[in-house]
């Protein structure tokens, strides 16, 4: 064998030690096969991952009216389930609609927040009960203080990231506000909430995330 073909065979020999030490490494910077199973996350925590958050402002976005207005004691009228009667005879309706929204969000595992700045949350938990509300709101954040406290708080009890929240209201600042804290939001208008307004919030909730409405388990 003549010294060029040895040299050559040598030059291969040490090109092919180098290539196999080469995918060893970049075997061991990649991570595991592909083939390797991923151990499963464990339930609770893919709940709070995944866990999504809606929250209302009451006045304005499930109601037309401010909920301090009304003289309790409320009692619905009679003669109309949709109405509610305060002690003066005032009469009060909730947005249409509203009572089937909340009950679907809340048959869908979403947290369902009612936040309200009122400084006693007696009238706006008498209003939510009278419309039959209540029964599919799972927090409740009533007392004075910026909408962010509120959603802060939601944050911390429910352990629910900002990102995943969305938050319906009426006040334009209000809604620019929460939103500094990664919170999707959408302000309504003088139809309140309805089924378009809560489309278009969930599509801005999911699109923001990469995902598709109700997906999720």
């Amino acid at each position: 064998m003549c010294s060029s073909t040895v040299a050559f065979c040598i030059v291969f020999v040490c090109f092919w030690e180098l290539q196999k030490q080469g995918c060893v490494e970049a075997r061991r910077w990649k991570g595991k096969p592909k083939n390797t199973p991923v151990p499963p996350i464990p339930k609770d925590v893919r709940m709070i991952q995944n866990q999504r958050l809606i929250a209302f402002d009451l006045d304005g976005t499930l109601w037309p009216f401010k909920a301090s207005d009304g003289q309790l004691p409320l009692k619905l009228n009679p003669r109309n389930e949709e109405e509610v009667v305060d002690k003066t005879g005032k009469k009060y309706t909730a947005f249409k609609n509203i009572a089937n929204i909340l009950k679907m969000l809340y048959r869908k595992k979403y947290f369902v927040a009612a936040i309200s700045k009122d400084d006693d949350r007696t009238n706006a938990e008498a209003f939510l009960e009278e419309f039959q509300l209540s029964q599919y709101i799972t927090h409740f954040e009533i007392y004075p203080g910026p909408s962010t406290k509120h959603i802060e708080s939601l944050h911390v009890s429910t352990k629910t990231y900002f990102r995943n929240m969305l938050y319906f209201c009426k006040n334009e600042q209000d809604g620019e506000n929460v939103k500094k804290l990664n919170v999707t939001t959408l302000c309504v208008d003088e139809k309140g909430l309805n089924m378009d307004a809560l489309n278009k919030g969930l599509q801005l909730l999911y699109l923001s995330r990469h995902e598709f409405p109700f997906a999720e388990n």
